[in-house]
């Protein structure tokens, strides 16, 4: 945590910001998203999707649910 002190001090942290959330628009832009999608729209389960694409099963969850938010 020092390292992170001494460049808020310099001013050069940038962090990610406070109360920040993607989107489900925003979300599906990410490459790791479209992946996902690709793999769902072709029938793969959840269980190979994340070994093919490293991810966790809810991540896929997830962006499918964001897909159908946008879709709808």
């Amino acid at each position: 945590m020092e390292g992170i002190k001494i460049r808020k001090d310099k001013g050069l942290y940038s962090g990610r910001r406070i109360g920040t959330v993607d989107t489900p628009a925003r979300l599906l832009e990410k490459e790791k998203s479209k992946k996902i999608i690709h793999y769902l729209s072709k029938g793969y389960p959840y269980a190979e999707i994340a070994k093919i694409v490293p991810c966790s099963k809810s991540t896929i969850v997830k962006i499918k649910k964001a897909k159908e938010a946008v879709a709808a």
